[in-house]
């Protein structure tokens, strides 16, 4: 979602910076417009030999020449790619042109990097500007959850990563990258196809002076401290600077602090995430906020927008006793005009958070998909990744555990021993694997939004709304109902219980005038449809499931169109009765109308059916962590599906509605049947409990929603009360009735069993068939015109 900042400016200083622009030939548009300008003038110098490849900018460009290290990088690139393809007709003239993408941290202009990336691979890709793009693993899949969310709609695609990237399952045999780490690979695969290439893995580590006692004593004993006890070592003498102006890098350090703290040491624990939410989650965030609040000495807005640079040159100068930095950043330390080089070891109890980075193809690129997939192979290669770890510090996604069997893995850990030892030792975390469950937001949303919404509270020292927050990433508002979800379920028993009871009478006393006059078989129907149109407000409810929102799918066709079309027939039925002076029984029995009715309703409903067995569904909650979440299931067809089955019921429903009136004119009484009642209380009723459901703050939620489950359940027992119950009643209060007779009613006069005779009120009704019942029983056969 975007959100546009008003800045106010008086006239002459907009003139004065016009005039600045002008004189100085420089452009400033907004992250669309470059992307606009880039792809209308790739478009007028196309070169066919030449691959664009997007990946972000080198970190810290306040501290070291970025500029310099990314021409250095892509020059290295391709002298690889000549030399490597010199004999190789196909190849021999392809070149690479990186687009680094600024890496601008949050001190710079309060913004993220996170959403802008994103946008940018994307619409460089659908322009088809660039052939491939480097992404990490928390923008990989990261849309890609059974709870989606609207926040990447806004980028014009439901899934980017699949939608956009090349499937290279069928171009790529395994067993020829098999040389990698079966996890980092595992994370280029969605649902056993490969969308990815590794590219490079980085890990958070410490770099300290060798020649500062304490630092170095600390760094052998850092497999057993905790960063508490990391900081009071050192407060006496020195101080600590850590880099959290990166959205990435606040999240990450929040997980290693807090595995720390609590020694979850799986590479991913299932139970991580309960931690934030559960009774240690106000322990966890005090702790962290009470922790970078101290090493800044008290100033925690400081300590949540440090830039990595800015915590670089702090070391540098001896203003922090460590750097908190990345294994890539090795290199910064082993400079020609430096003798000494500064170590690194990993961070307290080896508990570090990894960054995994892949090679994309885009689908939309001009050029050949062969000519794509051999510059990624070797761009991902074993011989290029040593390359790039030789000038650049880049780690390599190697298997580790093929070092003795690998001569090229054997070689890489014998010059880098301690990265590889590093490695296998760490206990590493994954910030998309922390965050990712069954009902959780996808990691999108959450690096969209999180970041931003965690410094906020974080500066004004809310804990109870970031505890909010995060059980809204892992839970909808639906979850953990506990007695009120129990008594949901007991009130749609109760009440489904009371409508398979009137199904049951409704058949019993099919034969009796005041019941067969409104055709018990299509009111059965309409009985059926109403039930399941009463219990459908559980598929609200957990457990969730693709099955199960298919199955409600359908039921929901189903309940409609048990309604409406039966309710049709017996309308029309009426409609007959009262249009004609003589209706024989013969036609108001006919078994084609009934066939006909079936067909109908097996017609649409098998339309839906195949829908649901074609189409993919999901589930789109209403929301976001920031507030609530609300499930809520959507379908992939078009809209026509839609409209075609909505112009049935419309066609349906005017037709209804048209006999309702014309008979409405003919006989007062027909308001006695309610059928107008019916159709605008079930319609009325889903449409409110709908609302009410989507729109409901959690604040009221649970208490309110016992009421909204309650008013959906007595509006549907109303109707079938107004349909057929209060016939029943009648019934039952009125035993003497033998339906041995009511046989013999002269068909002519059935019409006067269409309304029930009462005198405007349904007591005095009761209370005549209370006397008609101490009659005897041929007094009331005469009453009935036998």
């Amino acid at each position: 979602m975007k959100v546009k900042d008003r800045v106010y400016f008086s006239y002459s200083y907009i003139i004065y910076i016009i005039f600045i622009i002008l004189c100085l030939l420089s452009k400033t548009y907004g992250q669309e417009e470059d992307t606009t300008d880039i792809i209308e003038e790739e478009e007028e110098v196309y070169d066919p030999n030449v691959i664009n490849i997007l990946m972000k900018s080198p970190d810290m460009e306040d501290a070291r020449n970025i500029t310099e290290i990314e021409y250095e990088y892509e020059n290295m690139i391709n002298n690889y790619l000549i030399e490597k393809n010199k004999n190789n007709e196909m190849l021999k003239d392809i070149r690479v042109s990186i687009t680094f993408f600024d890496y601008i941290g949050l001190t710079a202009n309060g913004g993220t990097i996170y959403y802008r990336y994103f946008y940018e691979a994307i619409a460089g890709i659908e322009e088809q500007y660039y052939d491939m793009v480097v992404l990490d693993d928390k923008i990989l899949f990261s849309e890609l959850e059974f709870m989606e969310t609207e926040y990447y709609y806004h980028l014009g695609y439901r899934h980017p990563s699949l939608e956009l990237l090349l499937d290279l399952t069928d171009y790529v045999k395994m067993n020829s990258i098999n040389f990698n780490d079966p996890s980092i690979l595992e994370d280029a695969i969605y649902k056993d196809r490969l969308y990815g290439l590794p590219y490079e893995l980085d890990f958070d580590v410490m770099y300290y002076d060798p020649n500062n006692e304490v630092t170095k004593r600390l760094s052998d004993e850092m497999d057993q401290i905790s960063w508490d006890k990391l900081y009071s070592s050192i407060s006496s003498t020195s101080n600590l600077s850590i880099g959290l102006g990166d959205d990435y890098d606040v999240l990450q350090f929040l997980m290693e602090y807090t595995g720390n703290k609590y020694e979850l040491s799986k590479e991913y624990d299932p139970e991580f995430f309960e931690v934030f939410i559960n009774d240690t989650a106000r322990d966890v965030f005090t702790s962290f906020y009470n922790y970078i609040d101290t090493y800044t000495g008290g100033n925690i807005e400081n300590s949540t927008r440090i830039s990595l640079g800015t915590s670089y040159k702090a070391f540098l100068d001896g203003e922090s006793a460590f750097f908190k930095g990345k294994a890539s950043h090795n290199p910064l330390f082993r400079s020609n005009d430096n003798d000494k080089t500064i170590p690194m070891t990993l961070l307290p109890k080896n508990v570090s958070a990894v960054t995994e980075k892949f090679l994309c193809i885009s689908q939309f690129s001009k050029k050949e998909n062969q000519i794509l997939l051999e510059i990624a192979l070797q761009l991902t290669s074993k011989d290029i990744q040593l390359h790039r770890s030789e000038h650049f510090g880049s780690i390599p996604t190697f298997d580790l555990d093929q070092k003795e069997s690998d001569p090229d893995i054997k070689l890489y850990c014998q010059k880098e021993s301690l990265i590889c030892k590093y490695i296998e030792n760490m206990k590493r975390i994954k910030l998309k694997n922390v965050f990712k469950s069954k009902y959780s937001s996808p990691l999108f949303e959450i690096m969209v939004l999180l970041p931003k919404l965690f410094r906020t509270n974080l500066l004004n020292n809310n804990i109870d709304n970031i505890i909010y927050y995060f059980k809204n990433i892992k839970y909808l508002i639906t979850n953990n109902m506990g007695i009120v979800g129990v008594f949901s379920y007991i009130i749609v028993i109760f009440f489904s219980i009371i409508n398979i009871l009137v199904i049951f009478l409704v058949h019993k006393y099919k034969n009796h005038p005041y019941i067969k006059v409104i055709s018990p078989m299509f009111c059965n129907m309409i009985l059926v449809g109403t039930l399941i149109s009463m219990v459908k407000i559980l598929k609200y409810l957990p457990p969730y499931s693709i099955f199960k929102s298919k199955l409600f799918y359908c039921l929901e066709a189903l309940s409609i169109n048990l309604i409406y079309i039966p309710m049709f027939a017996i309308t029309y039925r009426i409609y007959k009765i009262f249009k004609s002076n003589i209706f024989i029984a013969e036609t108001l029995t006919n078994l084609r109308m009934f066939l006909f009715i079936i067909t109908v309703i097996l017609i649409i409903f098998l339309y839906r059916f195949i829908l649901a067995c074609s189409y993919e569904f999901y589930y789109f909650p209403y929301g976001s962590f920031r507030d609530t979440r609300f499930p809520d299931i959507m379908p992939t067809y078009s809209e026509i599906h839609n409209s075609i089955y909505n112009a049935i019921l419309y066609a349906v429903f005017i037709g209804l509605l048209f006999m309702i009136i014309t008979t409405g004119g003919k006989s007062k009484r027909f308001g006695d049947v309610c059928y107008t009642f019916v159709i605008f209380g079930l319609n009325i009723s889903n449409f409110i409990v709908q609302r009410l459901l989507l729109t409901l703050s959690d604040e009221y939620f649970y208490s309110v929603f016992l009421l909204i489950v309650s008013f959906n359940c007595l509006t549907h027992f109303f109707c079938i009360h107004f349909l057929v119950g209060s016939r029943i009643l009648l019934i039952l209060l009125n035993p003497s009735t033998v339906e041995s007779n009511v046989s013999k009613v002269n068909t002519t006069y059935l019409k006067e069993f269409i309304p029930l005779k009462r005198n405007n009120a349904y007591v005095s009704l009761i209370g005549r068939f209370k006397k008609n019942n101490r009659r005897q029983s041929n007094a009331l056969s005469t009453s009935l015109n036998y």
